[in-house]
């Protein structure tokens, strides 16, 4: 839901939230920096509140849906509350769709700050198939291939 991860990985988001504005809304509900910049008030508030929970309510409609292969969990993202941790963030802002998540995909690779979390359908048996190539012996499904000599 990054809109620079998916426009370098030229690809389209699951759904049409950017993350940091529509589902983390923490710093939407705290406004502005400066005493005299914009803060919202109690009605205010509690609309931008409304906006998230109707955000995350179509964010699981669209998952379960159509479930992405994957996730990108994003450390030290601008505009993140938990910004040393993405999943727990999103842990702690999407309280209907992280227990989805977390029972549909795992964590499979780890680049810098950047967590990629697979469907589980999509990587089971990616650690046989590396187990195998290693060896002579064919991989589960490979149609009989051996490693080249």
């Amino acid at each position: 839901m990054d809109p620079y991860l998916l426009f370098l990985a030229e690809r389209l988001s699951a759904t049409p939230y950017v993350y940091a504005y529509d589902l983390d809304v923490d710093a939407a509900l705290y406004g502005s920096d400066l005493p005299e910049g914009l803060h919202p008030n109690g009605p205010e508030s509690q609309r931008i509140k409304d906006l998230r929970d109707a955000h995350e309510d179509d964010l699981l409609a669209r998952l379960v849906k159509a479930p992405p292969a994957a996730f990108v969990f994003m450390d030290r993202a601008p505009l993140m509350t938990d910004d040393e941790d993405a999943w727990q963030d999103f842990v702690g802002h999407n309280s209907k769709a992280a227990p989805w998540v977390l029972e549909r995909y795992k964590q499979t690779a780890i680049f810098g700050d950047d967590r990629i979390w697979l469907r589980r359908d999509l990587c089971e048996g990616i650690a046989e198939v590396a187990r195998h190539a290693g060896s002579d012996e064919p991989e589960p499904g490979g149609g009989g291939r051996t490693r080249p000599e």
